[in-house]
């Protein structure tokens, strides 16, 4: 017969032992799975196994019939308690390996994955240079052509303000949108008297129809060479 010091020990060494895989379990976030409350219930089950064998050696204990030196005490340590324990433990093992395994699986994919993205960020920042240069070309292209287009704007408005003819733009209606301030020292009209009004209102009579059909014309697409209108001075 075993010494009861010696089964108080192996239960004591039981104790820290769960104790120790308690703490494991807590820094690796383990007790989150099945297999580990599995394993840590047949732990459970095997530590009763021995408590209840450490009462083997006080006879006095076996008047309670399940604890003590009794076929009832027995039975339940060999026969319940310890194959319990040990198809509960190895149950939480092989779950706790197949969670093992998916979580090997998961940490490969994540490389896998990982390593995609940092072989796309690496393409990117490759084409970066070639697309900041030409992002660079583009906004000097853009600049210069606002800068022509400025330049062109700013020498027809000092041509049409300067010119010593009668230069002018029509809407579709055919009313001026546009007159040079010629107007003023050649036909004696104020630019605002002439702003807006038609062009009929300033042609001779007899080159109304003609000039209406050479307006319609050129806002049609048409160039045309050699026409000459005469205006009504005031």
């Amino acid at each position: 017969m075993i010494h009861p010091e010696l089964k108080i020990l192996e239960a004591i060494a039981f104790c820290i032992l769960m104790a120790y895989l308690w703490r494991l379990g807590a820094r690796t976030n383990v007790r989150t799975e099945r297999g580990w409350s599995f394993m840590l219930l047949g732990l459970v089950t095997i530590l009763s196994a021995l408590a209840l064998g450490a009462t083997e050696s006080f006879a006095g204990l076996s008047k309670f019939v399940v604890v003590g030196d009794t076929a009832c005490q027995r039975f339940l340590k060999d026969e319940v308690l310890f194959p319990l324990g040990s198809v509960f433990v190895t149950v939480g093992v092989v779950k706790l390996l197949s969670c093992v395994d998916r979580a090997g699986n998961a940490e490969a994919k994540f490389r896998k994955a990982l390593s995609e993205l940092e072989m796309k960020v690496i393409e990117r920042t490759a084409d970066l240079p070639e697309a900041n240069e030409q992002l660079w070309r583009e906004m000097v292209e853009r600049r210069s052509v606002e800068m022509e287009l400025r330049r062109s704007k700013e020498n027809y408005r000092l041509l049409f303000e300067n010119v010593s003819e009668i230069v002018y733009s029509l809407h579709p209606a055919l009313n001026f949108a546009e007159i040079s301030p010629s107007v003023e020292h050649l036909l004696g009209h104020s630019y605002k008297e002439v702003a807006g009004k038609f062009l009929s209102q300033l042609i001779e009579i007899s080159d109304r129809s003609r000039a209406a059909e050479d307006a319609g014309r050129v806002m049609a697409g048409e160039r045309i060479d050699g026409s000459m209108d005469r205006f009504i001075s005031s």
